[in-house]
């Protein structure tokens, strides 16, 4: 599964939180989907999104 939880810290501004974001989940996710996919690792079935071999 590609998710990951980010905290929300307490006065977090959405500025910092969408950076929290994109430095602990986004950036670290997006490169593993593309290499899965390039892999033909993913599939689509009934609007859901299966990897192959997991």
């Amino acid at each position: 599964m590609l998710q990951k939880a980010v905290e929300v810290k307490q006065g977090d501004t959405p500025e910092a939180l969408q950076r929290r974001i994109m430095e602990e989940a986004e950036w670290k996710i997006l490169p593993e989907a593309v290499r899965l996919f390039c892999d033909g690792r993913i599939t689509v079935e009934n609007n859901k999104v299966y990897i192959k071999g997991e």
